[in-house]
C-alpha cells in the first residue's frame, strides 16, 4: 500500500526548512509549537491510508492543534496521520494532549490513539522503522501504547492510565530512547526504554493519530496543546557514558524529567 496523501505545509523560508533538517541542540527550542497562531509553520504532514473513505482534518485555533482522524492505523507497513519536523541528534520531545470522540469525551472506536512518533525518514512501506508513544482507548480501556517497529515488524505493549490531559515524552541519547509520561498534577514517570541503533541520526519527530482498527468506524479527536523540543542538557562526559549504555536510566532521570 502507498501513502495516499502527503502535504508540505507552509514553511516561512527555505532557510527555516534547512535549519529544521539539521538542527543543532541550541536550535531545538525553535522547533517547538504552542499552536498560538492561526497556521502551522515548518511542519509536514501525511494522512496515511484511509480505510473508510473519509479524510483526516486538522486545524489550529485557541492555542490548540485539533486533529479529526479518519479510520487508519500505524502498524507494520500501514500509515495513519502524522505531523512532523526533522530533528538531528539527541533531543527531548514532549507533547501535551488529550483525546476525545467526535460527540463525547471518550472515543468510541477501538484502537483510537494519538501521541508522539519518531520515525526514520528512510522508511518505506517495505521497511518501516519507528517508535511511537500514544494515549487513547483500546478494548474499552484508557491506555498508553508503546510500539516499536523495526523492518516493518511492530511490537506493542498497553498500560492503563487515567483519562484526561497527559504529557508524553521521548528522549533520545544516541541509540537509546526513553519514554516518560505524566498526567496533569503528577510527576514524570519513566515508562520504558528502547535501544534502537538502527535509527539514523536525523529523524522525523511529531504527532500521530489513528482510529478504528478492528472496528467498523472512526472516532478520535486529538486535542494537542503543545509540542516542545529541547536539548537533553546532559554534560558531555555523562552523555558519552549514557549513549554507550554505561549509565542506567534511573541515573539519567534527573535530566530526562526536567
Amino acid at each position: 500500500m502507498s501513502i495516499t496523501h502527503l502535504t508540505t505545509l507552509v514553511i516561512a523560508a527555505a532557510g527555516l526548512a534547512a535549519a529544521s533538517a539539521s538542527a543543532a541542540p541550541r536550535d531545538l527550542a525553535s522547533l517547538s509549537d504552542d499552536f498560538d497562531g492561526t497556521a502551522l509553520v515548518g511542519w509536514q504532514s501525511m494522512d496515511g491510508e484511509i480505510r473508510d473513505g473519509g479524510h483526516t482534518t486538522f486545524t489550529v485555533g485557541d492555542g490548540e492543534l485539533t486533529v479529526h482522524t479518519a479510520q487508519s492505523t500505524w502498524f507494520r507497513t500501514q500509515h495513519a496521520f502524522y505531523l512532523w519536523k526533522q530533528v538531528t541528534g539527541d533531543f527531548v520531545a514532549t507533547v501535551r494532549l488529550r483525546v476525545s470522540g467526535e460527540e463525547g469525551p471518550i472515543p468510541t472506536a477501538n484502537w483510537s490513539l494519538a501521541g508522539l512518533l519518531v520515525r526514520s525518514p528512510r522508511s518505506t512501506t517495505q521497511n518501516e522503522n519507528w517508535l511511537n508513544f500514544t494515549v487513547g482507548r483500546v478494548s474499552g480501556a484508557s491506555v498508553v501504547e508503546r510500539k516499536s517497529t523495526r523492518s516493518s515488524n511492530s511490537q506493542l505493549v498497553l498500560d492503563e492510565v487515567p483519562d484526561g490531559w497527559i504529557e508524553l515524552r521521548t528522549v533520545r541519547v544516541g541509540p537509546r530512547f526513553f519514554l516518560l509520561r505524566r498526567s496533569d498534577g503528577d510527576r514524570w514517570r519513566l515508562h520504558w526504554e528502547y535501544l534502537r541503533p538502527d535509527l539514523p541520526r536525523t529523524l522525523q519527530v511529531g504527532v500521530d493519530a489513528q482510529t478504528g482498527t478492528d472496528d467498523d468506524h472512526a472516532d478520535l479527536v486529538a486535542h494537542v496543546d503543545s509540542v516542545r523540543l529541547a536539548p537533553t542538557g546532559l554534560p558531555a562526559g555523562l552523555r558519552a557514558r549514557a549513549a554507550s549504555g554505561r549509565v542506567s536510566a534511573q541515573r539519567l532521570l534527573p535530566y530526562l524529567a526536567r
